[in-house]
């Protein structure tokens, strides 16, 4: 069972519940936490929350900025979200009312999701509007916003009301994020001292997502294709997380460094990828990693021999990505 809260201070917490084959169940509006609370007593222990605000402050992690790694990751790859403050003092309204939020499921026992295997029984951050544009691997563009979260939840989501408004929706976006969570089928960005942000493995790299005009979305929206299966090795930190990763990669496949580093957590952390492996190079497959065009890494010397022995195929100097690039843990 997959259970929602959308947070909004001035109109109230949105709630929807989603069952094993992403039908809605139960969808209400709440007055606030004091009100909902009876109902998020109620349901077991295998439930897996998912709430649509920040999960702590910030911790000042990046260097002479304030918001978190996570806000700073996606604003990177054009999504657009807020900041979250130092202080829950200086926060606004709504984003204190999710840290009262996820204290209360915390004393439930739904602690909030900080790295590792995914599972049930945990709290995570989503955010909607990421996890639409992952989902339908494009950007909202000229069509209204509640025309573009509708048809994205189209044949993904059943059972929402004709006329659920844009809250109900976003409410249902995050509980199908809590579903491809609990699938294996996800990312996180951020960093896990300060709260990682949940979302659906992206259809499209979302530096790549374009806009969709009101013309493509019957056929951009409307995909019943599943996204790969990604499950997060459990490892803890994002060296740790490379270097599992890397040692899966078979023979005759190659990833990029681009495609670790998504896999890992870190969709923008490529160069960081680099770095892991050349502190690694001697115990870890480095030859199978290569860059967005194919070329074989600098380490170690005889990358590109060792990876015609194993069968990669090459066009010129550069692997054959398109023939030759492995999908990911499954």
């Amino acid at each position: 069972m997959f259970v929602v809260i959308d947070v909004s201070a001035s109109r109230g917490l949105d709630l929807c519940v989603l069952d094993g084959r992403r039908h809605v169940s139960l969808l209400l509006k709440a007055r606030d936490i004091e009100t909902l609370e009876p109902i998020l007593r109620q349901f077991p222990k295998t439930t897996t929350f998912a709430v649509d605000a920040p999960s702590v402050p910030s911790h000042g992690l990046l260097a002479g900025k304030e918001y978190r790694v996570a806000e700073n990751e996606l604003r990177k790859l054009g999504i657009a979200l807020y900041f979250t403050p130092r202080t829950e003092e200086a926060s606004p309204a709504w984003m204190r009312e999710g840290f009262a939020l996820y204290r209360l499921l915390d004393t439930m026992g739904f602690p909030v999701f900080g790295g590792g295997e995914a599972g049930s029984g945990l709290t995570v951050e989503v955010y909607p509007h990421l996890s639409y544009v992952s989902l339908s691997g494009t950007r909202r563009g000229s069509s209204s916003k509640l025309e573009w979260t509708r048809a994205a939840l189209r044949g993904r989501v059943h059972g929402l009301p004709p006329a659920a408004d844009q809250d109900a929706l976003d409410a249902a976006c995050a509980a199908l994020t809590a579903w491809h969570f609990v699938k294996g089928r996800w990312v996180a960005y951020g960093d896990a001292a300060e709260g990682l942000i949940v979302a659906p493995y992206p259809k499209t790299e979302l530096g790549r997502a374009e806009a969709a005009g009101a013309d493509q979305l019957s056929l951009a929206f409307e995909t019943t294709s599943a996204p790969r299966a990604m499950r997060a090795p459990a490892a803890s930190t994002f060296a740790d997380r490379v270097a599992s990763l890397v040692s899966q990669i078979p023979p005759g496949r190659v990833a990029t460094y681009g495609d670790v580093a998504r896999w890992a957590g870190k969709p923008a952390g490529a160069r960081a990828v680099g770095t892991v492996l050349k502190t690694r190079q001697f115990e870890l497959p480095y030859h199978r990693v290569v860059d967005a065009n194919g070329r074989p890494p600098p380490h170690p010397v005889d990358a590109a021999t060792k990876l015609r022995a194993e069968g990669v195929g090459f066009d010129g100097s550069r692997v054959d990505l398109s023939a030759n690039r492995w999908q990911g843990p499954r």
